[in-house]
């Protein structure tokens, strides 16, 4: 008579599960005869995992094999006896098969699917209701990735409450992926929005420009005209006022009632002299 020496502690058992690269296939060998149900299920965000149709198994003495599934760090193995369940994840912080990432380009962001692997995945946009983790999908397309290449997503009508549901087809067990937007997309990934944008920016430049040249001519015309009434005033004053012209007029007047008299360099003349009668 074999016994199992887990009998009180059933929670060690459930250890050792593989993944075959090869095969896509999960493999589990329990390490003592027992009598369980084994199958898989997909790990939500809530933290409850959601069993997989069709996935469930006996488990007994023999080895467990789930073929051709997605290696997903969200897939898990649930095992149960009675009432009891035990969730083991062994892919997870592994890493990713495949993932939806977003990159920017140019100022424009775009969402990508990158494969590790050749698959095919079906892409479902869906929305959550406030309050509701229940997605509701409004479009559905499928999309074929060749191993290490991205695969431009390029949808349309995604909103700040859009999610996206992925699912690869290829294989008999694969978890519903859900990626949520919790940012909206900035209005610079849409080409419209970005060719608006840069109109703006240059009419604003071009105002601006406009603006500080027209500042820079007053400001230059004002000092002009200020320093040119300066000298005016300057001499006029000079003209009035300046005693030294007398003595200067007495000491040039010749014998024929002449008077050679000098500008003044305050206003700016060009002759040498004024002939005065």
């Amino acid at each position: 008579v074999q016994v199992c020496p887990f009998q009180d502690r059933l929670e060690e058992l459930w250890f050792g599960i593989k993944f075959d690269p090869v095969e896509e296939a999960l493999i589990w060998k329990p390490a003592c005869p027992v009598s369980a149900v084994a199958g898989l299920c997909e790990k939500r965000e809530d933290g409850n995992c959601v069993d997989l149709p069709g996935s469930s198994q006996n488990v007994s003495r023999e080895r467990l094999t789930f073929a051709k599934v997605d290696p997903h760090p969200e897939l898990c193995m649930k095992f149960s006896i009675g009432s009891q369940s035990w969730i083991r994840c062994p892919l997870a912080g592994t890493i990713k098969a495949w993932e939806v990432v977003m990159t920017r380009e140019q100022g424009q962001e775009n969402l990508q699917l990158l494969s590790m692997i050749t698959a095919t995945f079906s892409l479902g946009l869906c929305t959550r209701s406030a309050g509701s983790s229940e997605c509701q999908t409004t479009k559905t397309k499928t999309v074929h990735v060749e191993e290490q290449k991205a695969v431009d997503l390029k949808l349309t009508g995604l909103q700040c409450n859009s999610c996206l549901q992925v699912k690869r087809l290829d294989v008999k067990f694969s978890p519903t992926v859900v990626h949520c937007f919790e940012q909206c997309m900035s209005k610079s990934s849409h080409p419209e929005a970005l060719d608006l944008t840069w109109v703006l920016l240059l009419t604003a430049a071009c105002l601006s420009g406009i603006i500080i040249v027209a500042l820079v001519l007053h400001i230059l015309r004002t000092v002009y005209q200020r320093r040119k009434q300066s000298r005016r005033g300057a001499c006029g004053l000079t003209k009035q006022t300046d005693p030294s012209l007398d003595s200067v007029v007495s000491t040039l007047q010749p014998q024929g009632g002449r008077v050679l008299v000098p500008d003044s360099p305050l206003c700016g003349k060009n002759e040498k002299a004024n002939l005065i009668s």
